[in-house]
Parts: C-alpha cells; sequence; structure tokens
C-alpha cells in the first residue's frame, strides 16, 4: 500500500509541474524548498530540472472539426515537448529562474499544420528583510493549438508580457500582497493563411490587470486565498476597438498540493465585464475555475467546474459564456497501472443574436452550443518518473447554428518523463 501511495504521488507530480503563467502567488520559503527537494541536477547553486513529454501521438478521425456532410479529414498527429528549466539560489535569499519549452506539432498527412513553438520565461524572486518577497517575470508563448470552443481551427497564438508582484510574507506562509500584469495577444488563423485574417482584427490586444491577494495556510497541504482585481483590455485594431473594455473580479478558494489526499484548485468568485464606448450587453454573474482531485485508497475522484466570459470572434458579438463540468474516476490496479475515464459537458451561451444567412435572406439566431466529451485510458508508471498513457477521447459537439456541430475520435498515447 506504501509503493501505491507513492505511485499515485509520483503520477500527480508529474501533471503539477507543468509551468503556468500567472500562477498563484507561492510563499518564498514554501518554493525554496520544493526546488531544492526535486532538483534532477546540481551545479554548485545551479539547479538544473529536465522534462519531456510526448502528448497526443495517435489518430485524429476530424482535424478539422468539420459536420458529416461536409467530409471530415483524417490523419496521424503528435506533439513533442521537451523542457528545461534552471534555478539559481543564492544566500536563501535570491532566486533566479529561467524556463525553455519548445513544441513541435506534427501531422502525417496534412503538412501545412506542421509547426514549431516555444515558450521562454525568465524570472527572479528575492527575500528582503527577512518579510517582504519582490518577484518579476518575463514571460513569452507560442503555441498553435484551437483559439477558444468558438474558434475550433488550428491558430498560432502569441503572448508576451510582464509579471511583478511584491508581497509581505509570515512564519506561518500567511501572504499580503499586490500584483500586476501586461501582456500582449496575437493570432493567426493557420487553416486559412492567405485569407484577410479576422482573428488578429477582432481579438488582437493588450490586457493590463492589478490584483490584492491574501494566501493564509489552514495546513501543510491547504492555502485558503482570496483575490480581488481589474483588468483594462485594448484592441489592436480599430475595426474592433469598440471592444474596449474593463472588468472588475473578485474570487476566493483553497489551493490543495499534490501531496495530500485532496489536490487541485477550487476557486470560484463573482466578475463584471464592460464596454467602454458601445452599447453592447456587459457580463456580470458568478466565474470560476475549479479542478480537483480525491484519493480514497485505489480510487481517484475528479471533479471539474469552470465559467467565464471569453471575447467572441464574431465581428458584431462581444463575448459568450464559456461553461464547463464534468468528473471522472481513476482506480489503480497496482502501483504501475491505472485505468482512467472522465466525463466533461461543455456550454457557449451568447447573449446576443447571431446573423445567419441561408437562401431566404439574413435572420437572427440565439446560438447556443453543447459539447459533451468521453475519454477512457490506461496510465502505466515505467520507472519513477516516467508515465505512459494510452487514450480514446470522443467528442460530440451540436450546436443552434447551423453546420457548426461535429463529432470527432481520437485514439493515441502520451509520454511524460523527468530526468
Amino acid at each position: 500500500m506504501r509503493s501505491l501511495k507513492r505511485a499515485v504521488l509520483v503520477l500527480c507530480l508529474l501533471a503539477w509541474t507543468l509551468p503556468i503563467f500567472g500562477q498563484d502567488h507561492r510563499a518564498f520559503q514554501d518554493e525554496l524548498a520544493g526546488i531544492r527537494e526535486r532538483a534532477r541536477w546540481r551545479l554548485g547553486p545551479l539547479l538544473i530540472f529536465p522534462a519531456l513529454q510526448i502528448q497526443d501521438v495517435g489518430y485524429d478521425d476530424n482535424v478539422y472539426m468539420e459536420s458529416p456532410q461536409e467530409g471530415p479529414v483524417s490523419d496521424y498527429r503528435a506533439t513533442l515537448s521537451p523542457q528545461i528549466k534552471f534555478n539559481v539560489v543564492l544566500g536563501g535569499s535570491l532566486l533566479l529562474s529561467f524556463l525553455e519549452n519548445p513544441e513541435y506539432l506534427y501531422y502525417n498527412r496534412e503538412k501545412s499544420r506542421r509547426a514549431f513553438g516555444n515558450s521562454i520565461t525568465p524570472g527572479f524572486r528575492v527575500l528582503l528583510l527577512r518579510r517582504f518577497v519582490l518577484s518579476g517575470n518575463y514571460d513569452y508563448q507560442k503555441h498553435f493549438r484551437s483559439l477558444s470552443r468558438e474558434v475550433d481551427l488550428l491558430t498560432e497564438n502569441i503572448s508576451q508580457g510582464y509579471h511583478g508582484e511584491i508581497f509581505f510574507e509570515t512564519p506561518r506562509m500567511t501572504s499580503l500582497g499586490i500584483s500586476a500584469d501586461i501582456r500582449q495577444y496575437a493570432h493567426e488563423n493557420l487553416d486559412l493563411q492567405g485569407s484577410s485574417n479576422g482573428l488578429a482584427k477582432e481579438l488582437n490586444r493588450e490586457e493590463r490587470s492589478a490584483h490584492a491577494e491574501l494566501y493564509y495556510s489552514l495546513s501543510p497541504v491547504r492555502v485558503f486565498f482570496l483575490k480581488a482585481g481589474y483588468t483594462e483590455y485594448r484592441f489592436k485594431s480599430a475595426v474592433a476597438s469598440w471592444r474596449d473594455s474593463y472588468s472588475w473580479q473578485a474570487s476566493g478558494g483553497i489551493r490543495f498540493s499534490p501531496a495530500g489526499r485532496i489536490q487541485g484548485l477550487l476557486s470560484l468568485g463573482y466578475k463584471e465585464l464592460h464596454p467602454r464606448k458601445s452599447v453592447k450587453r456587459s457580463f456580470s454573474g458568478i466565474f470560476g475555475n475549479t479542478e480537483l482531485n480525491m484519493r480514497l485508497g485505489r480510487i481517484t475522484l475528479r471533479g471539474q467546474y469552470s465559467r467565464d466570459p471569453v471575447f467572441s470572434y464574431w465581428s458584431d458579438i462581444f463575448f459568450f459564456v464559456d461553461h464547463r463540468y464534468g468528473g471522472g474516476l481513476s482506480f489503480y490496479l497496482s502501483q504501475f497501472l491505472r485505468l482512467d475515464y472522465s466525463f466533461n459537458q461543455s456550454r457557449m451561451n451568447y447573449p446576443n443574436p447571431v446573423p445567419y444567412r441561408d437562401s431566404s435572406g439574413v435572420r437572427d439566431i440565439r446560438r447556443n452550443d453543447r459539447g459533451n466529451l468521453h475519454s477512457a485510458g490506461l496510465m502505466f508508471r515505467l520507472f519513477r518518473t516516467t508515465g505512459l498513457g494510452i487514450s480514446a477521447n470522443y467528442v460530440d459537439r451540436s450546436s443552434s447554428y447551423p453546420g457548426l456541430g461535429y463529432k470527432r475520435l481520437f485514439i493515441g498515447g502520451s509520454l511524460s518523463y523527468e530526468f
């Protein structure tokens, strides 16, 4: 049983260690201890964390997510994603970091979809007067994937920006501080190369935000947090300047460590999104991002809930509400083998009608999309920090807007390896 518990923890850590820009604040001493504990290679004050992921290696029966009437295109694809992270610890009060994560997207027949991406994140954290922590980083990400459930086609997404924060921290890991971000977003639709790029015109933008944050350690594996802030959205194109807007948001919840029985994030809050120039309808209501795992012996239960307004690609629609929820179950047959199943449902609701043109003319449609995702698979722990997964994913999407529904099946595998 002890070996099984170690296996569960390792498989959780394989997912936990993936980089996330703009993630919640972590106490300086807690992060420092984690870095020293997990370091694979050491060269004096330099600590090195190499990793490798080979994802989505398999068969996709609907590459372009087309309806059955359009004749879906199938292909074999894979994503190769090596990663290297460097940390330098100086005197126990200065932490320097650098992360690079290149990515190659491969398609066998649809060669136009092959692409290279990369993520680079240098940063620093410094402890001042034993209680104040000053942090900052620059982040550049270039990825190739669907922008959202509204834009299902392959998209080049480039985001870059700066993050800074200052926190007061107590010996009990309580943290109180402020943070600020400036970030640029740029998009290009690879499946429509050579055409007028509506994505760039409608969605390229700059976001500026500031937050006040509180983190209180409930136990070594649970942290309670409160977060409130303001965000300004400024769109690059004059055509989309009517989308310029601002939002207020406040949220709270609990962050669970992968070392505990419950893992993940519980986060719910209230948000308002208002346009500055247009008379388009505003958003106000609950938003959240919750994903939790609970271990019960050989069984792990999973739950997910998220809700947030997302800027729409449609030229005269301000936003849609992206709503997702679901759950799953994992069963450990042994310390080396795990069975997984999950079900997720998504909804896209538009507050304003969407124009639709057919042979009878133009009419307004109240667009609502629904999607169901079934996923089943096996995860093998090959070595101490190496996991091999085999899975089948089936998507069934419907839409009140004609021609946007589709079905998709992907069968393949993935490999995660920390050196």
